[in-house]
């Protein structure tokens, strides 16, 4: 019980019996092709081409899937799992008011049936990490970063604070870097380059570092849309950036990790 009925087939064939179809049944918050009940019971001795006799859910009623972007997800997850939908609810780093559905999947006016799974994507607020995952030449691992605002003023200071951790033992002194861009080419309009203060040949594999950077904004900076991005170096060489193997959730572009995408408003 609880195959794909194509599958549930399969097995039964492979072992010398007979595959029947009894009945099929709607079965709220299951997906359709599932096999319910079966008899004989998993685990009874039968001869072979024995019945094996299932029941299968059926595919469930049709619906049109709503507009819930911009609604609270409490108010919304109600009413989608009482339509007998499943709901997956992902929290991620935002301004926008926490608990806001931002996306979902699968877009509004999609046709659905009862027991699928829709997915909400919902505003964390700014008091939650943001996940990166990040592979840094399978050394290092960017796991994630907090950044409590993303508006800023020309002379403020830029205050965040990254996740690493070891994946191996290291033995290069490294520099992180956090640069502030007009666009992921550009060149740093602001950035702080420094070595941790754990000093990355004491890094320990597989424990967490807590790396904290304030990038000072230039007084002059234009106002506009500016991007957060950071990496790693070798001391003495700001040209050879460690290559990223896995973006993780992320983008990366000439060996800078995109963290955030703020604002500078005068």
């Amino acid at each position: 019980m609880g195959q794909k009925i194509d599958q549930a087939q399969r097995t039964v064939e492979r072992a010398g019996l007979r595959f029947v179809l009894l009945e099929e049944r709607d079965e709220p918050g299951t997906e359709g092709g599932i096999v319910l009940d079966q008899s004989p019971a998993s685990g009874e001795l039968v001869p072979l081409d024995t019945e094996i006799s299932v029941v299968v859910s059926t595919t469930g009623r049709e619906l049109k899937m709503p507009n819930v972007v911009d609604y609270p997800v409490e108010m919304i997850r109600d009413g989608l799992e009482s339509d007998g939908l499943r709901v997956n609810v992902e929290e991620i780093w935002s301004t926008q008011t926490e608990g806001i559905v931002i996306a979902q999947n699968p877009e509004a006016e999609t046709t659905i049936h009862v027991g699928d799974t829709v997915t909400l994507t919902v505003s964390g607020g700014v008091d939650i990490n943001i996940p990166l995952n990040v592979n840094l030449n399978d050394q290092i691992m960017l796991e994630n970063a907090e950044l409590r605002q993303e508006t800023f003023q020309p002379g403020g200071v830029i205050a965040v604070t990254l996740r690493w951790r070891a994946l191996c033992s290291i033995d290069a002194h490294y520099i992180v870097f956090v640069h502030l861009v007009a666009d992921p080419g550009a060149p740093a309009v602001a950035q702080q380059d420094v070595e941790p203060f754990t000093p990355t040949t004491g890094w320990v594999t597989g424990i967490e570092i807590v790396d904290p950077h304030q990038v000072p904004i230039p007084a002059d900076l234009p106002a506009g849309q500016y991007q957060l991005r950071v990496g790693m170096y070798p001391q003495g060489q700001p040209n050879h950036q460690l290559p990223v193997i896995d973006t993780g959730l992320t983008s990366v572009e000439s060996g800078r990790i995109l963290v955030a995408e703020i604002e500078i408003k005068k």
